[in-house]
């Protein structure tokens, strides 16, 4: 009797504990700049393109400027080799 009164208590007190529910974190899947991005875990669309793919190195210098282009697509983004900002190029 005793084991069946602790039994009701213990289920009693987890029915009255709210559930936790933890919220889902996106893994991007590796997408690149002409694919749509999904998660890889739900598969949810997370962006129209994929980031572009540049490389370590700039394909060329200049002028002081450093000229990266994209190995998917072919965009390019130039660095100001001083630090100051450039007007993206399309």
């Amino acid at each position: 009797m005793l084991a069946l009164c602790a039994c009701l208590l213990v289920s009693c007190q987890q029915e009255q504990q709210p559930e936790q529910q933890t919220q889902h974190v996106h893994v991007p899947d590796g997408a690149n700049c002409q694919e749509q991005q999904h998660c890889a875990d739900c598969g949810e669309l997370l962006a129209e393109h994929g980031e572009h793919v540049y490389p370590a190195q700039p394909n060329s210098e200049q002028d002081g400027f450093a000229y990266f282009v994209c190995t998917v697509c072919g965009q390019i983004k130039i660095v100001n080799l001083s630090g100051a900002p450039v007007v993206p190029v399309e």
